[in-house]
């Protein structure tokens, strides 16, 4: 029943099992429009941005390997170029000064240049423009082993200077790595001569030339790498992701059908244990909900049956007394209370196991009720058809429409039956000429108890029940109850059942 000291300018929206007033999001925020609203769409970016992430971070170690291999060509030819000159330096005596000036300038060259020192400077830490620190330790690493391979005997050399530059003399980027034009090396070294002193050795060397250019390369790992590989992964992410996340969705719509029929089957309880822990919990949780509501509805019908029997013995009682005013309105409280009884009654066994459902000729339910109440003396019409038979309840479908036409007569003076029926849903409309709802009432007259009608006389206002007995069908089924003022005056109250 309705609450006496609630304000009635501030209805409370109704609460339906399973689901939340218009407009109310449970207090959760919205997520942003760039990251996706469900958890498999969410799984899957993470999946794929930790895949590119980690895919990025290895391809640095090609990166490095692009820069080791535009080092080490010309740090080769160089060395070659330098043990030929040690060679021909260290077969003229020390002391024939003029001799080895001679030969310097016999080897040098544009891009090689020679020069006799007498101490070495630099260090494995030289220094560079655009190569690493480990780089330049391999180079110098590099250009030993060559030259004791040439000569044949271990060397101690000391580099001063590794850089890559492009064809413009300007720093070796990554773009300049994967560019069609070779790569120019300058490198700047001391070597120890084996007569004493040292040899100071500046050279600018470019790559060879390949059959294949380094862009092709780089277009070839793109492609197998990045894009062959995310599209495997991703086709792998999209199927674990959709393996997994299947189980919760079939818990979300188990939930979401809970709401509407309490009795349904119980969820099947398999797949990860996570997964099976919850489903278990849920069908301990359905089976404590029905256990709720078989003692409250068991509650209800033994009292409401058993104030059926003092009821009775007051009529009897009545009789006795000598007829006048006071007996005539003991008799009408009684029929009012009978009629209340009667009506939770009822409101009850809409809560009660269905039986089978039914193949209903909705045409043929809805002329026999029109029938029925135009035997009473009340102008009840039906117009449009139904495509098929639709499947349902028989008994609970026709105490829906009876509830909404009579409410349509008492209110309105006559009730006008439509059926609609697209395929997909089946819309039995019922319209009245009566005053209509407040527009913040539309809702709160499908709670229990509740009347619109200002007066507590169920003459005129019922008991308030009879469009919560509706609702409770229309859920049965699938389906819900719209409550709509017409324009032209009047309420229409329809009752949607979808046909899946």
């Amino acid at each position: 029943m309705t609450d006496p000291g609630r304000d009635p300018r501030r209805p409370a929206a109704p609460v339906v099992m399973g689901k939340l007033p218009a407009g109310d999001t449970g207090g959760e925020r919205r997520p942003r429009r760039w990251w996706p609203d469900s958890l498999f769409g969410q799984m899957v970016c993470v999946l794929l941005g930790g895949l590119l992430a980690a895919q990025l971070l290895t391809s640095t170690i090609w990166f490095d390997i692009r820069q080791r291999e535009a080092m080490e060509i010309p740090a080769r030819l160089v060395a070659a170029r330098t043990a030929h000159a040690m060679r021909v330096i260290e077969a003229i005596p020390p002391d024939d000064a003029a001799a080895r000036a001679a030969a310097l300038a016999a080897l040098r060259q544009r891009d090689f240049d020679l020069e006799l020192v007498s101490r070495a400077e630099g260090s494995p830490y030289a220094s560079g423009l655009s190569v690493p620190l480990a780089l330049r330790v391999d180079t110098q690493s590099l250009l030993i082993r060559a030259i004791e391979a040439s000569l044949g005997r271990p060397v101690l050399l000391q580099l001063a200077e590794a850089d890559l530059q492009d064809g413009y003399d300007d720093e070796a980027g990554l773009l300049a790595l994967f560019g069609n034009e070779p790569l120019v090396a300058y490198l700047q070294y001391d070597v120890a001569l084996a007569h004493g002193g040292w040899l100071r050795v500046s050279a600018k060397q470019e790559q060879a030339w390949s059959t294949r250019a380094p862009v092709s390369h780089f277009v070839d790992y793109f492609l197998r790498i990045y894009v062959v590989r995310m599209v495997i992964l991703a086709a792998i992410a999209l199927l674990v992701v959709r393996m997994l996340t299947r189980p919760l969705n079939r818990l979300a719509r188990a939930a979401e059908a809970l709401g509407k029929d309490i009795r349904r089957p119980s969820l099947p309880v398999r797949g990860p244990l996570e997964v099976r822990r919850a489903a278990s919990a849920f069908n301990v949780m359905q089976r404590r909900l029905m256990d709720t509501l078989a003692e409250r509805t068991r509650f209800l019908a033994a009292v409401s049956h058993d104030l059926r029997s003092p009821i009775t013995r007051m009529r009897l009682r009545m009789e006795w007394l000598e007829p006048g005013a006071t007996r005539d309105k003991l008799y009408d409280d009684l029929a009012q209370m009978e009629a209340l009884v009667d009506a939770t009654l009822d409101y009850v066994r809409t809560d009660e196991t269905q039986k089978p459902v039914q193949r209903i000729d909705v045409d043929s339910l809805v002329d026999s009720l029109c029938s029925d109440m135009q035997d009473m003396g009340h102008d009840v019409v039906r117009s449009g058809t139904s495509r098929e038979p639709f499947l349902g309840y028989p008994l609970s479908l026709r105490r829906c429409l009876q509830n909404l036409a009579h409410n349509a007569v008492r209110y309105g003076g006559r009730a006008r039956i439509e059926i609609e029926d697209d395929g997909r849903e089946l819309r039995i409309s019922v319209h009245d000429d009566g005053p209509g709802v407040p527009a913040e009432l539309l809702q709160r007259i499908k709670e229990p108890f509740f009347r619109a009608e200002s007066s507590r006389n169920a003459q005129t206002g019922g008991h308030g029940l009879g469009l919560s007995i509706a609702q409770a069908v229309a859920e049965a089924h699938g389906g819900r109850l719209e409550l709509d003022n017409r324009p032209e005056g009047g309420l229409s109250a329809s009752l949607v059942l979808p046909r899946a």
